[in-house]
């Protein structure tokens, strides 16, 4: 299992912190999202992958993976549960995916935008 931190500050230049970027996992390895705000403002985070393709948030019963998913804070914290996707073939392939988090009423709160990489390995 992978596990990704962020951590949203209320103040600053970076107020969007994540550990480790770039990640990297394993075929089929689960990778969890951590997040924790600082900010009593953030109500809910998004991630959602640049490619439909490189998701790694696949339906139950089959069909194509989720581009995006988002969740609301409880007690400033959530997190988001995905897997990293088979690549058919050895080597590795990187994955941008974009950070969002929104206020109360669902404004995405753009001091909160970022865009890691993550890197899916196949032995």
């Amino acid at each position: 299992m992978v596990q990704i931190d962020i951590l949203l500050l209320p103040t600053g230049a970076v107020r969007t912190q994540v550990n480790p970027d770039p990640t990297s996992a394993h075929t089929n390895d689960w990778v969890n999202w951590v997040f924790r705000s600082l900010d009593p403002t953030v109500e809910s985070v998004q991630i959602e992958f640049d490619h439909q393709g490189e998701s790694y948030f696949f339906p139950r019963g089959g069909g194509p993976p989720f581009k995006s998913l988002k969740t609301d804070l409880t007690s400033g914290s959530a997190t988001i549960w995905g897997r990293a996707p088979a690549l058919g073939h050895p080597g590795a392939q990187s994955s941008k995916y974009s950070i969002r988090a929104y206020d109360n009423s669902n404004h995405e709160i753009g001091a909160y935008y970022l865009d890691p990489t993550v890197v899916t390995e196949q032995p």
